[in-house]
């Protein structure tokens, strides 16, 4: 029984010390995102990263204990508050204590909840090394606004080792509108052009039902928020150009079943993704037969704006 007692003594006290952690610096490690990557990532989900801001950094030296029993460090999330994402990741340097030698350099790897093997004893096997911790994170586009802390905890795998820091990222909100499908200028045009087909154009005006679009360079118009309270898309429209002596179309110009100019989208909460808005469907001219022949141009300009 003595010798028995002995034992178990001697495993447990050599399991414990598998592995020693000597921070060096603990953070916190912060992000700024800004509207832009938001707004970028909404157009590309996962492409979008955004490297750590400046700081202290993680820093901290493994010193092995026994060169017979390998260590596993392990990486895992306390959580992680960011509805939607963003993804965290991590990249590892091991190095000589003096930052000389370099012994191994990891892949970016996810940082999640549950516990990640980064790297172990035999990738680096000597018996101090020094870890620094590179962060970054990768948007998915539908993340919600806020500033969210949470811990990331390193753990020398089936011991109470561990070297932890906070964690903080800044989200902010942003609006964003878009044309898909539409030249790169960033403009795009609407054509109604009829005067090759006048029996179409008499037969509006017989029915009352709006002329439909002839051609358009885009695709549809877009929108996406992250803002809780949503956006209102104001649309004005601005007369240009008409046949002399004749009035203006563009009261008669229809978006969705309603006059075009004052014409208000609005929503209440954040987007998932881009969401349309508009096609060239959904626009229409109505006539009445009373309409000088020519050419009339109009201008339609977009208003987006958080709602309060």
């Amino acid at each position: 029984m003595a010798l028995l007692v002995a034992v178990l003594a001697l495993a447990g006290s050599a399991h414990a010390q598998v592995a020693r952690f000597s921070p060096v610096s603990l953070g916190p490690v912060t992000f700024t995102v800004t509207d832009t990557d938001l707004a970028a990532a909404q157009g590309c989900p996962g492409c979008v990263v955004v490297a750590q801001d400046p700081g202290p950094g993680v820093v901290f030296d493994v010193g092995r204990q026994s060169p017979n029993r390998g260590y596993v460090l392990d990486v895992a999330l306390d959580g992680w508050t960011p509805v939607g994402g963003p993804a965290l990741e991590v990249q590892l340097t091991v190095t000589s204590v003096d930052g000389r030698t370099t012994y191994l350099q990891t892949t970016w790897t996810e940082v999640t909840e549950g516990a990640t093997a980064l790297f172990d004893q035999s990738q680096a096997n000597q018996a101090r090394v020094r870890v620094t911790a590179t962060y970054r994170l990768r948007l998915g586009g539908d993340e919600t606004a806020g500033t969210f802390t949470t811990p990331v905890t390193y753990r020398i795998r089936g011991t109470t080792q561990t070297a932890v820091h906070a964690t903080q990222v800044g989200l902010p909100t942003f609006l964003a509108i878009r044309w898909a499908g539409a030249p790169a200028s960033g403009s795009a045009t609407l054509r109604f052009e009829y005067a090759a087909s006048p029996m179409t154009y008499l037969d509006a005006v017989a029915t009352g039902n709006p002329l439909t679009p002839t051609s358009a360079d885009f695709a549809r118009l877009e929108v996406s928020t992250n803002h809780p309270s949503g956006y209102t898309v104001t649309v004005l429209a601005t007369p240009l150009d008409a046949p002399i002596g004749a009035a203006s179309l563009a009261p008669r110009l229809t978006l969705a079943g309603a006059a075009a100019d004052g014409r208000r989208f609005v929503a209440t909460g954040p987007t998932d993704g881009f969401v349309t808005l508009a096609t060239p469907d959904d626009f229409g001219l109505v006539v009445d037969g009373s309409e000088t022949p020519g050419a009339y141009r109009i201008e339609l300009r977009y208003e987006a704006a958080r709602n309060p």
